[in-house]
């Protein structure tokens, strides 16, 4: 197939290894398969939502009826869900989706098909792939159009390289994970009794009993500052055991000295009543 275009079905190793990255980061840890709605647990820990589905039912099934929680296959940090009530079926929906992944796998749907150059579609050449893609125009072009007819008008701007090899970046730089998987409005909550983010809808219908709920901005300063406080205190008591063992090797070695001298002296002594004994014979 001709070079360029959004998307080619190659198995290079440069294509292989662009994918490799996405690969790993769309994939369940229990079906080991393509994320099918992706789940986010606190833990930020993903999963398809019929797999951590199954599991948690499995999980529960060894426990009481009244078990209120269920452990990560991850990381097995404790998680409830946000209404216990609900039968444990269904607590894999109380959980928001991962937009992250989510976005990266509708990206990556939409790439698999092949973009083809505009000005040569218009010329009636409908199978000559594009290479480039100009904002400023909202068109796509190959290499001889974006040479022969997009740098002829737009000087002043740069179209972007969309070759296979740039999907990837292309793909990260155009994903957002800021959007709530039930409303799709911006995540500027996060409640610290579940330890989960979610918009102002999230907010009033599943946390408004909730005691400890602050903005997103305000909860990752707190984090930074006492991740910083927390760093200060442990290198604060770094250097107490250091000056503790400073002094103890002082110590020693004050000790190693006076033994030392007194060692000398007596020696000293000895060979002192030696040569006397010889002097008396």
């Amino acid at each position: 197939m001709a070079e360029g275009g959004f998307v080619q079905d190659q198995t290079s190793d440069n294509v292989l290894g662009s994918q490799s990255l996405d690969i790993l980061m769309l994939e369940c840890p229990i079906c080991l398969e393509q994320f099918r709605h992706p789940k986010s647990l606190p833990c930020l820990h993903s999963f398809c939502q019929e797999c951590i589905a199954s599991y948690i039912v499995n999980e529960s099934s060894g426990k009481m009826a009244s078990a209120s929680s269920f452990s990560c296959p991850v990381c097995r940090r404790d998680t409830e869900p946000l209404n216990q009530s609900e039968d444990k079926q269904r607590w894999a929906e109380q959980f928001p989706t991962d937009n992250l992944a989510a976005e990266m796998i509708k990206l990556l749907q939409n790439t698999r098909t092949l973009i083809m150059c505009k000005p040569c579609e218009k010329k009636g050449d409908m199978n000559i792939p594009a290479k480039f893609w100009c904002e400023q125009t909202k068109s796509c072009f190959c290499e001889s159009c974006k040479v022969g007819f997009h740098d002829l008008f737009h000087d002043d701007c740069e179209p972007e390289n969309i070759t296979e090899r740039n999907k990837s970046a292309t793909i990260r730089r155009k994903m957002s994970a800021t959007g709530c998987g039930k409303h799709q409005e911006k995540l500027e909550y996060y409640c610290e009794d579940h330890q989960i983010l979610g918009c102002h809808k999230c907010i009033i219908v599943d946390h408004r009993k909730c005691e400890a709920v602050t903005s997103a901005d305000d909860f990752r300063d707190r984090i930074q500052t006492t991740k910083i406080d927390d760093l200060l205190g442990e290198l604060r008591k770094c250097v107490n055991s250091m000056e503790i063992l400073i002094k103890d090797v002082e110590g020693q070695l004050q000790f190693i000295t006076e033994d030392q001298i007194t060692a000398l002296k007596s020696l000293t002594d000895l060979c002192t009543k030696v040569n006397e004994r010889f002097d008396v014979f």
